[in-house]
């Protein structure tokens, strides 16, 4: 049901800046009256009062809590930089490789399983590492969507007689991806690979 009395407006006003307090006092609200009755209330005028000048007075900060009293304000930053690259890219493993849940029951398999995690992200790191020399700063998560373009095309099939026919096709790189693989030095070009063998 609308309300439509001042006094009654007024009350629900009041409950709602007494709710939102430390945002209340920058908007200022005042009642507007219906012409053909004016004890109703038509609408409401909500004006913004730090509208123009919100971003210069508060312009917000980043506020990183550590106990290491000893590094300047540059390496806290950087070692949580850090930090935040090794989360994203074992999230991505967990994902790819799944190592999120292990289902092995022996120890051997488990710390094999473990390994593998570990020697991905070592492989990772240094493709982020040599990027970084170039002075190519990406996310892992960037790079692979950028090597993503890159793809290989496995086709299999058998002729009239007794011969079956493989042919993988990998696609041309576009820029971005080649950029990525001469950096870390590494050569790629269309190719088309062809076997044939006796079934």
């Amino acid at each position: 049901m609308n309300i439509s009395k001042a006094d009654k407006i007024w009350v629900k006003i009041v409950r709602l800046k007494e709710k939102y307090c430390s945002t209340a006092a920058n908007y200022e609200i005042q009642l507007q009256p219906s012409n053909s009755a004016p004890q109703r209330i038509e609408s409401l005028i909500i004006t913004d009062r730090y509208q123009k000048s919100c971003k210069a007075e508060f312009p917000g900060c980043y506020v990183i809590e550590t106990n290491y009293t000893d590094f300047s304000a540059e390496e806290i930053w950087k070692y949580y930089m850090n930090l935040s690259e090794v989360e994203a890219a074992f999230r991505s493993m967990k994902t790819e490789l799944g190592t999120k849940l292990i289902y092995h029951q022996k120890d051997g398999r488990i710390k094999v399983h473990l390994f593998y995690s570990i020697l991905a992200y070592a492989i990772l790191k240094s493709i982020t590492y040599k990027l970084a020399l170039e002075d190519v700063h990406i996310s892992w998560q960037s790079i692979k969507q950028i090597l993503q373009t890159y793809m290989c095309s496995d086709t299999i099939f058998n002729t009239t007689d007794v011969y079956r026919v493989r042919n993988k096709q990998t696609t041309q790189p576009e820029a971005e991806a080649k950029k990525i693989y001469s950096l870390l030095n590494i050569k790629v070009s269309q190719n088309t690979v062809s076997q044939k063998y006796r079934l």
